[in-house]
């Protein structure tokens, strides 16, 4: 790879932004020559297909309309009864009057009856009639329309969006899927470990390597438990005397009582990572938190800097007194905004991160063209994890149904821009890891990763039961998210049996009552409702085999499947699950 690849901004603004751009769009257009579609057929369909949608809105607001006023008149007429009624049986009204207003009502509702179905139900028929045969033209021309872009929406693959990222950065390969082999030797060689934490589930993975070093971006679905506060209240009533010139009288006062209770309840959120083994500075670690620094002006960084200098000093003074080994960069921009303070071997963080890399990071941290200083960078040994605010909306699947469009300008527009974002965020995850020159050798022969008992690992097994649907797994009582924990249980020929189990809650309505003192000097029960969250599993059995095809392909021969597959099934990565049926008992507590 060219050094330029070692200042990664520039690189990325300089060539990879622009050349990624290209790629895309060169692929896209060697898609469409294959396919043979006519751009203008489709985009005259389109044309015709969203002006008809145009009329067809106008035809619905017109209907609309004619709806509430056959609606108005209605309720106009029963006015107009109601109004005669009362006319009629008020005693105060002469004779005339009432034979009058009679006639007139009688006569307004004959005529809005007759305006009603000799007028306006033939009207609306007519507008329903037109709208009708409008929508059936729409949806003939979005038929042709999805027909004539069949040829190029065949035509996309999952492994699109990597093959194009492995042609702008030829030194990184991605792997069709996470296997056991990519797993074993993250763990054996790069301390990575695989979390069985029941309650934390993988709903995506991405894996492959850089110059030979392995990495896997993982998102994961977690569980943890927080408080709720529930609020309550009581009024009460109380009869004091008062004594006033007139005597004693009784004087009766109320008050609202209020009270509070604080309850556990399950909350949830995801997260996005990057994992990267590395064997440079093997006996490293520190951790760094993102601190928005491309946010700060000049000013404002200069500002940081010094007082972060003055930190930096009288830590070393301490670490000299009490024997520690922590002592200040020469770069004391970099040693203050990248902030590894925690770091435990000062010779290799400085062999890691030589003056080049320094000034790289620096750049990186304060620049808004990419994202700026928006990740945490933890450092672990062999095993890096880089954290960033922008992979956390990341849209990570490479499904290729994501493409499809009967629209060829909105299918171009939205192929390019995904790879373009897609690009963008691959690599800024790892612009990080890229601005270190060590990291860019590849890997001194390591220890052989050992043969696995099973297909596919576990991070698979539950990106395939959450792309099924979390709701298939879930126990029937499940009132919460679902966190599904995936684990082999035999292996066939070409597939793995699992059992997935779904952990989640069931929720009960209860009431405390709290006693709170009352004006009337008693203590009462306020009663405060609140919702208690009862874990609740439910353990079911998925088949996950490889498929060997790709997305686009197992829709377009689903049909010829037939009952064969499953409703609650998935194709992804290159995999097939479904959910089989029967299952272990449920469990509740």
């Amino acid at each position: 790879m060219e050094h330029t690849l070692y200042a990664p901004l520039e690189y990325y603004e300089k060539y990879a932004k622009e050349t990624h751009d290209k790629n895309t769009k060169e692929l896209f257009e060697s898609l469409r020559a294959t396919s043979g579609v006519n751009i203008d057929e489709n985009r005259q369909t389109v044309k015709k297909y969203k002006e008809l949608l145009k009329k067809i809105d106008k035809l619905k607001t017109k209907l609309w309309w004619l709806k509430f006023l056959r609606i108005f008149l209605v309720i106009l007429i029963f006015v107009g009864a109601l109004g005669a009624c009362l006319c009629v049986s008020s005693d105060t009204a002469p004779i005339g009057a009432k034979v009058g207003v009679s006639i007139g009502t009688i006569a307004l509702a004959v005529g809005i009856i007759l305006l009603i179905f000799l007028k306006l139900n033939k009207v609306i028929r007519q507008f329903a009639d037109k709208l009708a045969e409008k929508q059936r033209r729409a949806d003939e021309l979005l038929a042709l329309a999805w027909r004539q872009m069949e040829p190029l929406n065949s035509l996309f693959r999952d492994d699109m969006t990597f093959s194009l990222i492995e042609k702008t950065i030829p030194d990184m390969t991605f792997d069709k899927q996470f296997t056991p082999g990519r797993l074993a030797e993250l763990e054996k060689n790069y301390a990575y470990e695989c979390s069985t934490d029941p309650t934390t589930s993988i709903t995506d993975t991405v894996s492959g390597a850089y110059e030979g070093n392995p990495f896997l971006f993982e998102r994961s679905l977690s569980q943890g438990m927080g408080t709720r506060a529930y609020h309550g209240q009581l009024l009460i009533r109380w009869t004091t005397y008062v004594r006033d010139k007139n005597g004693t009288r009784a004087v009766t006062r109320t008050q609202m009582l209020h009270a509070t209770v604080v309850k556990p309840i399950p909350v949830y959120s995801t997260d996005t990572y990057l994992n990267f083994g590395n064997q440079a500075a093997p006996d490293l670690s520190f951790s760094r938190k993102a601190q928005g620094t491309e946010q700060l002006s000049e000013r404002e960084v200069e500002r940081k800097v010094k007082r972060g200098e003055r930190k930096l000093k009288r830590k070393a003074e301490k670490a000299l007194a009490d024997g520690g080994h922590f002592t200040e960069m020469t770069n004391s921009e970099f040693d203050v905004l990248f902030g590894a303070t925690d770091r435990n071997h000062e010779q290799q963080f400085r062999l890691m991160f030589t003056p080049l890399a320094q000034v790289e990071m620096v750049r990186l941290m304060r620049s808004r063209s990419g994202f700026g200083d928006d990740f945490d960078f933890i450092k672990r040994g062999r095993h890096n994890i880089v954290r960033s605010r922008h992979a956390a909306a990341w849209d990570m699947g490479t499904e290729a149904s994501r493409f499809y469009h009967y629209d060829y300008d909105a299918c171009y527009d939205n192929f390019i821009s995904f790879n373009n974002r897609y690009f963008k965020s691959v690599y800024f995850d790892f612009a990080p890891l890229f601005a270190i020159p060590a990291y860019h050798s590849e890997p001194v022969k390591s220890m052989e990763a050992p043969n696995s008992a099973y297909h596919f690992t576990s991070k698979e097994y539950e990106t395939m039961a959450n792309r099924i649907g979390a709701s298939g797994f879930a126990h029937e009582a499940s009132r919460t998210n679902i966190i599904l924990k995936a684990a082999p249980i035999s292996r066939g020929d070409v597939f793995d049996r699992v059992a997935v189990t779904a952990y989640s809650f069931a929720t009960a309505e209860r009431v405390d009552f709290v006693p709170t003192l009352g004006g009337d000097g008693r203590i009462h029960p306020v009663p405060v409702p609140w919702t208690e969250y009862i874990p609740v599993s439910k353990t079911s059995y998925m088949d996950v085999a490889a498929l060997d095809i790709s997305e686009t392909e197992f829709k377009r021969n689903r049909d010829a499947f037939g009952a064969a597959v499953p409703a609650l099934s998935a194709c992804y990565h290159g995999l097939f699950a479904h959910l089989c049926q029967g299952g272990a008992p449920s469990e509740i507590g």
